[in-house]
């Protein structure tokens, strides 16, 4: 994903090339940084930042 711009309880973004981008509206009821090997692997990064919504609320 690309860098994404974050608002006052609003994120967009969008996958490198564009064909797909999203947008979230909520509160964010829950935000986790996971440490887990399988995050490590799967991004390259220390860990990884979950924010948790909730479908609806996501275009």
């Amino acid at each position: 994903m690309s860098a994404q711009m974050v608002h006052a309880n609003k994120i967009e973004g969008q996958c490198i090339c564009g064909a797909v981008r999203y947008r979230v509206q909520d509160n964010m009821a829950a935000f986790k940084l996971c440490y887990c090997s399988f995050f490590q692997k799967a991004s390259g990064s220390a860990h990884v930042t979950n924010a948790f919504t909730t479908p609806e609320r996501i275009e």
